[in-house]
């Protein structure tokens, strides 16, 4: 349902689901998310304008068939998050903890918040307890490891992370993640192979090894920014919110911020506000007050 892949289908079930049951709260419920995540992953609205008011509309009639259903709270939560309104968010996942605490969706729900809060220890506690009432969800282990690293734990993301891609070798994301957490122990070595085991063209992948041979993880690095700079005839290229994390990582500040400023230009979404908050590429810039600028803007309410 999380992946670009998968949604589409899990859509389709849950709507044939409620052709079949309208009053089914929990397949409604997990359309409501299914529909938010679409709307994430496409990036705001991009194609299908009014998303986000679908999903609203499906999580509130959830509510109103059953006021006590913890998923139709957690997607309530997930909602509002996506929103900018962390409060609520926050309150509703609250809401949803007390309603059901078995349920690792809801605690999934509960530690996003509370990640983006700052407190980290309770959000890596609630994922923890997530994993263990579904183990075998390997999106929920790449978020985990995510949150392992960002909380200065390299070894457990490792762990973490290396799971997740048992379960699911296609999960781009994660191996990302695992590189980052190889590289964050000094592996660089092994960081490279797991950059090179993406699906990168063969002249990037030609790119990124001459980079690192070069001059290490950091001409990987720019190896890579060089060629999508290339390819897009611009310097942020054609996804600014990922050369900004490439200029992060090579400390070049200024022209960070110039691509963070581009991409508050475009489509908003949640996971650019979150990382900034959270992702420690963006830790040294935190300081800095155009950092404060850009992540003032980036938490408006939408």
């Amino acid at each position: 349902m999380h992946r670009p892949g998968g949604n589409p289908k899990a859509v389709e079930y849950f709507e044939q689901a409620l052709a079949l049951e309208p009053d089914f709260v929990l397949a409604r419920a997990y359309l409501g998310w299914a529909l938010a995540d679409r709307w994430n992953l496409n990036g705001p609205d991009k194609g299908e304008p009014g998303l986000l008011a679908r999903a609203d509309a499906e999580s509130r009639r959830a509510l109103e068939l059953d006021e006590k259903s913890a998923e139709a709270h957690a997607v309530r939560s997930v909602l509002l998050w996506f929103r900018g309104r962390l409060d609520d968010g926050l309150r509703e996942a609250e809401r949803a903890i007390e309603l059901d605490p078995g349920s690792a969706m809801v605690h999934q729900v509960y530690a996003w918040n509370l990640m983006e809060s700052g407190q980290v220890e309770d959000a890596l506690a609630g994922l923890e307890r997530a994993r263990e009432l579904d183990p075998l969800v390997p999106d929920r282990l790449e978020t985990l490891g995510f949150f392992q690293l960002a909380a200065g734990d390299p070894d457990a993301a490792i762990a973490s992370l290396r799971r997740a891609l048992e379960l699911a070798p296609d999960l781009e994301g994660a191996r990302l993640t695992l590189a980052r957490a190889y590289s964050a122990k000094g592996l660089d070595r092994e960081a490279l192979e797991e950059i090179l085991r993406l699906p990168l063209p063969s002249e990037a992948k030609a790119a990124i090894r001459g980079g690192f041979e070069r001059a290490g993880i950091a001409g990987a690095t720019r190896a890579s920014l060089e060629l999508e700079r290339m390819k897009a005839g611009r310097e942020c290229t054609d996804a600014p919110a990922g050369a900004a994390f490439l200029l992060a990582g090579l400390g070049q500040a200024d022209e960070m911020f110039a691509c963070l400023r581009e991409v508050l230009d475009r489509d908003r979404d949640p996971r650019f506000r979150f990382d900034l908050k959270v992702d420690p590429i963006y830790a040294p810039y935190r300081s800095d007050p155009r950092f404060a600028e850009v992540l003032r803007a980036a938490s408006l309410e939408q």
